[in-house]
Order: C-alpha cells, then structure tokens, then sequence
C-alpha cells in the first residue's frame, strides 16, 4: 500500500469499516466455506451463484444510530442510494449484489428491497424520482411492462436504481509546453472536482481507458460521452463557437488520430460516436487505420482532450470522459418485495437461486443483523471480475494480496451492540494469512506516522476552499477556524489524535487461513468535546468531496448532513454544505430542473437550520445571498427564477421570514430578488438584537439589501423593463447613499463611509491596519452608488434601449447596425460627461461593441474614429483595478445627486 492509502484508507475508512470492501483472489487450494446463516426466508436469497459479494442493510436502524450512520455504506451502493431516500420510499431492508455480467464478463449489479406495503411500481418509481428532484417538473416515469421466463416484469431506463453501465478512464493533464501537470491552469473558479487547460496549446487532459475491446463497440463505433465546464475569457466572444478536439492515441506507439472537432458547451452530457475506422496523418501523408487494432495496445486507449482556441480554458474533471452504453434495468415486484437486475437472464437466475439459496446468501443472512457485508470469491474465474469490482469501489487499494489471496470474507455490525464489529476473513493458506497479518500491521503503523500529513492536507483543503468561498461571497457568513498559526495546528492535533485511538483500537489475530479483525470504538467518542466533533464534521466535508469526483451525488450530500447533524451549531459547516449542493454539485448536471433541483437543496439546507434557530442573522444573511445571486444572475437566470417563482413547497418553508405576498414584480408573481431582500433586510433586524458576535462583517451586512436591488435592477434592465427599472434603480440608489451614512461601530472607534479617512498617526479614528479595508469598502460602496446613478441617466437609458433593439431585431442587419451604432454613441456621451461614473460596469458593453465591429466588417466599412477611442476603454477595462483594496478615492469624481450629475451634462 502507497503511503497516501496508507493514511487515508487504512486510517480513515478502517475508522468507518469502508475498508471492509477489500477483498479478492486466491490460487487453487481448497478453502474451507465461512460460517453461514439461514437465508431460506431473508431478502439476501435472490443471490444467485455467479455474484461474489453483496451487503445487506437495514436503513431505519442504520441512520437511527451514530456509529452506523458513519459507516461509508456508499461506496458499497449505487450511486442514486441513500439511507435518506430509502427511508423516505418505504424501504425497510436492502440487498445489492455484484458478480460478473454474461456474456460480457464485465461487473454486474442488482439488488433486491423490501418495502413497508405491497409495491404498486409505478408509484414507487415516481416516489423515488420525486425523493431527488423537482415535484412538479418532473417526466412521467419510463415503465413498460414486458414478460419473460413466464414470468411478467418491468423495464426501466438504466441508472434508476443501478450503477449506470459506463468504462471510466483515469485522468492526466499536460501543461501548455505538453509536459506532465498535475495542478492545470487555476482560472479562479471554486471547483476542487475540474481542473483546466488552456486552449490553442500543448495543454491537455489524458483519459487512458483499460480493457478496450469489441465488446465497447455499438454498431461498429466506440461510443464516448463528454461533459464539460468552459471557462472563456474576457477576450471570447459571448457567441462565439468553442471549438474543442478529441484525439484517439496509441498509448505505446504514440500513433494518434486525426482531430474530432465540436463545439463545447458548459455542463452539456455531449455523446460521440467513433467509428471504428479512424484516419492518421504522418510523414507518409494520410491512411486509415483501425481502432482496435492500431489505437489500443494490450487494451489501453488514450484518449485526448484539447481546447481549439487561446480564449478559452477546458474544465475537466476524472469522470468527464467516459465510455458508455445504452442499457435498461428489469424488475419484478411479488408483494412487498422488489428484484432488480440489469439483464433480463439475471432476473430470471435470481428468483431460481431464491429456491436453493447460494453460499453468498449464507454469508449474508447472519441473524439479528443490521450491517453485513461478504465477499465469495472460491473460483479463480470470479477473482479477475472481483479484482475489476475492488478497482471500481476503492480504485486507490494497491494491495497485492488483498487483491489476489483472499477466498472469502464476512463482515457484520449490530444495532445492539454498535461499538464493535467483528471482520472475519479467510485467506487460500496460512502463508498467506500471516504475510497479510504483517502488512495490516506495517499499514496501521505506517498510518499512525503519516496521520500528521493526511490530517493537515484533510483539514487545509476544507478551510482552503471556506475561504475561496469567503471571496467569493465578498465575506460571506462563513467564520472558519485559522488555516494557520496555532488554531489550525490545534484542530490537526484533535484529528490526530482521534484517529491515533481508533488505531489503536483495532485488534488482528490469525488461526491458519484465517484472521479475524476486531474494531472497537475508543471511549472517548462517548464524550467529544465541541472541538472534536468540529473536525469530524470538517473531515466528513472532505469525504463528502471525494464522493463527487465519483459522480456519487446524492450519497455526497448524505455524507454533508452527517456533518451538520455532528456540528450542528457551526456556522461554517452549513454554508459549506449548502454551497457544495447549489454550487458545486448543481455544475455536473444539463437541463435547468435537474440544475435548480440541487440548487434548491442547498436553499434547503439554510431553511433546516432557520427551523432550528429562526433568528439565525448569518443563516439569513447568507440565503439571501443565495437566492439572489445564484438563482438571478448566469446564462440561466431566467428559467432558474421561473422554477423558483413556481416552487410553492420552497415558498412555504420560507413564509416564516418573507412576506410572499410583497415579492411580486412586473416579471414574476414571486420574484427571487425581492425574497432576497426581504431576506436580507431581517437578517439585519435580527442582527441588531444578537447577543453573540455576528460572522458576517458589518460592511457586507449593511451593504447586502443595496446590492441585491441593483441585483433586481440590473435584472430589469435586462429584460428591457424599462420603466421598472428605473424605479429601482432609484430605490438602489437610496439604499447605497444609506450605507455610506450609516455609522459603523467597531471595537476602535466609529466611523462613516462618507467620511474621508486617514491613518491614525495623521489624527484620524482609523488604526493603520484597518485603513486599507475601510478605503476598499468606500470605493466599492461609492462605485456601486456611481453605478445606480449612471443607470438613471438619459444617456445610459437610450444606451442600453438601442443595444436591446439590435440584438433583439428581426429586421435587417443595416437597421441593427444602425441600433448598435446609436446606442453606443449615447454611451460614448454618458462616458465624456462623467467617465468615472461608467468604470466600473463598461465592461458589460464589450459582446456590444465586438458585434458592432463585425457588422462593419461585414458591411465592410472604414474604422470608425469617431467610437474608437470608446471603443478600446471598452476592450481595455480593467473594473477590478477599479476595485483594487486600498485605492485612493479622491480621484472618484461622485456627483451628490443624479439631479447635480445631469446639471453637469
């Protein structure tokens, strides 16, 4: 085992039982069969002989219990189950089962349920799909009833219940000299799942996928889908094509296809079909070669991943390539009782095999049980599959002999007695018994010395991305523990030492072929102090993380409520579960109700903590921030606040802090904006009657109702409501001029916005290290103000009317032309009258004056000198210079009101 495994897996996941997954192969000495239960009447009896392991849980009693509700049953599931969702569909046990699949050999998965009430399977589909999504948007369920082996079933798409059937690769980068890199290009967005490459370089992302056979072929092509973030520059056209290619190679040889070229879209599941006649191109000019033949080697093919233009920048992440294959899964439904299976054969072997039950059924019917798990591997046909299973479940194990030695395992934990588990293993001779005997030990050993480095990396990279988000917030309500200094050395000592007592705990003891490995839970978890459970829950955060880069969402945002379920009075672990949900998670899905499904959630989460404490000011602080910025602004804002205007359920939940019937706009009956603000101005009220330190800076509390009405503006004028705009607009400008008046109380003094401020040695309130924030606070709360008076003026008006005609024209292109140059020599007129005033959002007319340009280009007319110098401040605009910390504000020129400011014009 690596040493990185080592601290992690053997560590962390013998912690939570996870690497009870562990197991496989064995040469050809007899072994002797493990003890059995009598599975004649248990759900497990549907394992049919050609499974090699399975599990078999009880959810109620699982996620009622603290210890079992930690165990990393996930990665032991398909990806779309939780104990939540079981528990919310009926399901009071559960059985899954893996072996290998005929006659592609490859892994195959089915499960089997019993349910509280006779199963009517249509309606438990929609159950199910409703336990993830959206209510009212979602598609009638795809449920057809078919028979076969005489007996009558249902036929479902694949991927409902069962682990889609796809082939991942695994993932390198080359920098842009085509050098390996294992960091790609930082583009500032807060995804720790992608990493980027640059377009139009030797930058590119390496997916090398094993075993390429006929058997990935559909109709003569490699079939290959592909899901994407783009990440475009400034520079980039806002329609311009974004061409990416695709390149077949040879691994070995080097020998490499002709380009795939495609245009690529943000979070679109794009799929290709590769035919299996491919062209390559050389010294000898260009022939045509076979897929198979030519381009996999000892069955590895690379495919490669680049961007075609220097304006944009590819984020991938490990599982955004991949292989995949059309496929149903088939269920039959007697009672109370549900048999899944993704073949129609392997249904009709597992009602058989309920008959005469198989050994695997044995090892899983183990008497008043709530957790099992057990592996079977007696024949050396089954322990190549199992060696694919292992990789696919923990894909980091490494182990030799836990990959090839062992014959059977059975693992089993109790709700009566949750503080241990007993692992029983049986390995093909003693030799080998005793060799991993001392490697679990030397592993335990060597976990113990690096837990100093896995806990600090474990701990940095939560608080590394809590203050990524703090920028991104602006200050959000998100109080972290120091990333350095003594406090953060403190919390990786707790996790340390916690660890260091599980390690401890764990007692392995061998009799021949056999050992047997005992978990006890160490006392201290009986006592936690608040500390303690603080970093569990952080460490929970991270493993929540580690689920996504697996595509298991659902169980990733089960991991995120252990988290706040540890730690429920910290702050920070709720907004970063709720940002993981809304943010991180909404990224990896197309379609607008699949995306506001998880956006939703991570508004939930904010609402399950104001039912816990409804005065939270940070709790309402932050969802205000949410439901303005991320549903109202993007390319998608307009479906997204659409859905939210129609999710009644939502607006129920938040009725307690909203008046609803006072978040009508001209656009919307429930317009997410003004629940923000409403949001926003009560998480004020309640700061003022607080009687615990806030985590939300004065600055951003007082500034976020301003900002979210020019949320609300910006939002009219861009959907041409013209007049309503300019009404709010008006109003953002009071609300701005409010805050620059308000008087800040600080534990140093008091101040005014308003204020011109200097450094205390020159007789002024402010110390010398808060100068820089509170400058910065004025030039952002001035140029905001600047902002919402620039937008009332009659110049900016006709502006921004003009571009809208153009755009939205259906008339010929010299009339847009004509738009285009209107509206921009009626910004050219704003900008020379008050210059300062259009800094800091002239950038939003550069996809105006780039379409200008190539409509002259087209008409093929002389430069126009008269926009040019306009024209290159729009290209050349820098708004965050014009918002850099510290920056003197004397040279703003801030008219007092927008009467003095069109007196000047």
């Amino acid at each position: 085992m690596n040493s990185m495994f080592q601290a992690k897996n053997v560590c962390c996941v013998i912690l939570t039982l996870g690497w009870l997954s562990l197991a496989s192969s064995c040469q050809r000495e007899a072994v002797t069969p493990p003890s059995v239960g009598d599975p004649v009447n248990h759900l497990v009896r549907f394992a049919e002989p050609n499974f090699i392991a399975g599990c078999f849980l009880r959810p109620a009693q699982v996620a009622n219990d603290a210890f079992l509700g930690a165990l990393p049953y996930e990665w032991l599931l398909p990806p779309s189950i939780t104990l939540k969702r079981l528990q919310e569909t009926g399901v009071e046990e559960l059985a899954v089962f893996c072996g290998p699949s005929e006659p592609r050999g490859d892994i195959e998965w089915a499960a089997a349920a019993r349910v509280s009430k006779p199963v009517d399977f249509p309606k438990f589909v929609q159950s199910w799909q409703r336990s993830d999504h959206l209510e009212s948007e979602l598609p009638a369920p795809a449920v057809h009833l078919d028979e076969f082996d005489g007996r009558e079933f249902y036929k479902i798409p694949g991927g409902t219940f069962l682990p889609p059937p796809r082939k991942l690769g695994k993932l390198t980068l080359t920098n842009r000299d085509g050098e390996p890199d294992h960091q790609g290009i930082h583009v500032g967005r807060l995804d720790p799942y992608r990493q980027y490459i640059e377009g139009e370089t030797k930058s590119s992302a390496i997916f090398t996928f094993e075993s390429v056979a006929e058997k990935d072929l559909i109709d003569g092509c490699l079939p290959l889908e592909c899901n994407l973030d783009v990440f475009r520059t400034g520079n980039h056209p806002e329609k311009e094509y974004s061409p990416a290619l695709i390149q077949l190679r040879n691994p070995d040889s080097g020998l490499t296809s002709e380009p795939l070229r495609f245009d690529a879209r943000d979070y679109v599941d794009l799929r290709f079909e590769i035919p299996r006649s491919q062209t390559v191109s050389g010294s000898d000019g260009r022939r045509k070669v076979d897929l198979l033949e030519d381009l996999v080697s000892h069955g590895r093919l690379e495919v490669v991943l680049r961007g075609g233009l220097s304006t944009i920048y590819l984020g991938v992440g490990a599982n955004d390539i991949r292989i995949y294959r059309d496929a149903y899964e088939y269920v039959y439904v007697s009672g109370q009782e549900m048999i899944v299976a993704s073949s129609k054969e392997t249904l009709s072997r597992m009602l058989h095999a309920s008959e005469d039950p198989s050994l695997l059924a044995g090892q899983l019917a183990q008497p008043n049980s709530d957790f099992v798990l057990a592996v079977n591997v007696p024949k050396e046909s089954q322990r190549h599959v199992w060696e694919n299973l292992l990789e696919s479940v923990m894909p980091e194990v490494n182990s030799r002999l836990w990959g090839i030695r062992l014959a059977h395992l059975t693992a089993t934990v109790r709700a009566s007695d949750p503080s241990s588990a007993r692992i029983n293993v049986q390995f093909v001779d003693s030799a080998s018994a005793e060799e991993v005997n001392s490697e679990l030990d030397a592993a335990i050993l060597a976990a113990k010395q690096q837990l100093p480095v896995y806990t600090r990396k474990t701990l940095g990279r939560i608080l590394g991305i809590g203050g990524l988000l703090q920028i991104d917030f602006g200050g959000a309500g998100v109080s972290l523990p120091p990333h350095e200094g003594p406090g953060f050395q403190r919390q990786v000592n707790l996790l340390q030492g916690i660890f260091q007592d599980v390690l401890e705990k764990i007692e392995i003891s061998q009799q021949g072929r056999r050992l047997s490995i005992d978990l006890e839970e160490p006392d201290r978890f009986g006592q936690l102090s608040d500390e303690e459970k603080m970093v569990i829950a952080e460490w929970e955060l991270d493993q929540a993380m580690l689920l996504v880069e697996y595509e298991r969402f659902q169980q990733s945002e089960a991991r995120c409520a252990q988290a706040t379920q540890i730690c429920p009075e910290a702050t920070h672990i709720w907004v970063m579960r709720a940002y993981h949900d809304s943010y991180q998670i909404s990224h990896h899905f197309e379609g607008d109700i699949a995306k506001y499904s998880w956006i939703r959630r991570g508004i939930g989460v904010f609402l399950d903590r104001l039912e816990q404490s409804p005065t939270n000011a940070d709790i309402l602080w932050t969802l205000s921030y949410f439901i303005g910025s991320k549903i109202g602004n993007g390319d998608r804002a307009d479906s997204l606040r659409q859905l939210f205007s129609q999710d009644e359920q939502l607006q129920a939940r938040m009725s307690q802090w909203v008046e609803l019937d006072e978040t009508d706009s001209v656009e919307l009956p429930v317009d997410n904006w003004r629940v923000a603000g409403q949001l926003a101005d009560e998480a004020l009220r309640q700061s003022e009657q607080a009687t615990r330190p806030l985590n939300v800076r004065p600055f951003r509390l007082y500034l976020q109702p301003a900002w979210l009405q020019m949320g609300y503006a910006k939002q009219l004028s861009k959907n041409g409501r013209w007049e309503e705009a300019q009404a709010a607009w008006q109003e953002a400008d009071k609300q701005f001029n409010r805050l620059l008046e308000h008087e800040f109380v600080y534990d140093w003094g008091k101040i005014r916005l308003e204020q011109v401020v200097q450094s205390r040695k020159n007789g002024d309130a402010v110390p010398d290290d808060k100068l820089n924030q509170i400058k910065r606070q004025q030039t952002l709360s001035r140029g905001w103000l600047m902002r919402c008076q620039a937008e009332q003026s009659e110049n900016v008006q006709f502006a921004r009317k003009s571009i809208e005609l153009a755009r939205n024209a259906e008339s010929m292109q010299d009339e847009k032309l004509l738009n285009y140059r209107q509206g921009l020599m009626s910004l050219k007129l704003a900008w020379q009258e008050q210059p300062s005033m259009l800094i800091p959002f002239l950038n939003e007319f550069r996809s105006a004056a780039n379409e200008y340009v190539e409509l002259c280009e087209q008409f093929r007319l002389p430069k126009d000198n008269e926009l040019a110098p306009l024209l290159e401040t729009i290209w050349t605009n820098d708004t965050y210079r014009f918002f850099r910390p510290g920056r003197d504000i004397s040279d703003i020129d801030l008219p007092d009101s927008v009467e003095s400011a069109d007196e000047s014009a």
